[in-house]
């Protein structure tokens, strides 16, 4: 229902427990908006995938831009990416996807999708740093004192709480 309330061609699709780590690059995302594609990863940068993938496009600022094969297995990942609305509507509609997890989710939907030949990008750089809230149902981030902390390893392997150098 909520996608049927967009009114943008494209639009970020984040989960409520993700939280930005780093300012957005901007100028690459708009260099992003430029192109024509059904979804385009946030967060991931290459991991291989440029082994696997045909090149798409250069961006203005300089960055190499990959088409996942359709082969992939999240061709459709509920990580953070920018959506076509109307392929959203199309593969996550109530009528086409199961009860599941996330990752049931996500192959199913990435199982639907391939027999249209999906644009999916993913760009060498990040456009988008952010982390989990959750991880494992451990809240990985608390406020005390209107500082934000986040849940880190510590070199000792245990779990710290560090000061982000956020005010809220």
């Amino acid at each position: 229902r909520l996608v049927n309330e967009i009114d943008d061609e494209y639009f970020i699709l984040m989960a409520e427990d993700f939280y930005f780590v780093e300012k957005i690059d901007t100028d690459f995302l708009e260099d992003i908006m430029l192109l024509k594609f059904d979804r385009t990863s946030l967060q991931s940068k290459l991991d291989g995938y440029e082994n696997t993938s045909e090149f798409f496009a250069s961006s203005n600022t300089g960055y190499k831009i990959y088409k996942l094969q359709n082969t992939e297995q999240y061709l459709c990942s509920l990580e953070a990416s920018i959506w076509r609305r109307a392929f959203m509507r199309e593969y996550i509609g109530w009528n086409r996807v199961q009860d599941g997890t996330d990752r049931d989710i996500e192959v199913h939907m990435s199982d639907l999708a391939r027999a249209d030949n999906p644009i999916v990008l993913v760009p060498e750089k990040r456009v988008v740093n952010y982390e989990d809230a959750l991880r494992g149902g451990q809240s990985r981030i608390k406020f005390e004192d209107s500082r934000m902390y986040i849940l880190k390893q510590g070199g000792d392997g245990a779990d710290i709480w560090v000061d982000s150098g956020i005010d809220i």
